[in-house]
């Protein structure tokens, strides 16, 4: 279910002319939103969760977040 929702909020963005560097944005700050919501907002916790360093989480959040 969650991948068909993901798939629309693609589609759309796709069909409203958005460049694959914004949609990618868009999955990236889902994946992290779940995985701190999982972690209770500890980012070194979701870091480890999701196989990336604390400063790379830090760098996606700060680039998704523009």
């Amino acid at each position: 279910m969650m991948e068909t929702i993901i798939y629309q909020e693609i589609d759309e963005a796709i069909a409203r002319g958005e460049s694959f560097y914004k949609i990618r944005s868009y999955v990236e700050k889902a994946i992290l939103e779940r995985a701190l919501i999982k972690t209770r907002g500890n980012q070194t916790e979701a870091a480890k969760m999701l196989g990336i360093s604390r400063t790379g989480l830090g760098g996606i959040l700060k680039r998704v977040s523009r």
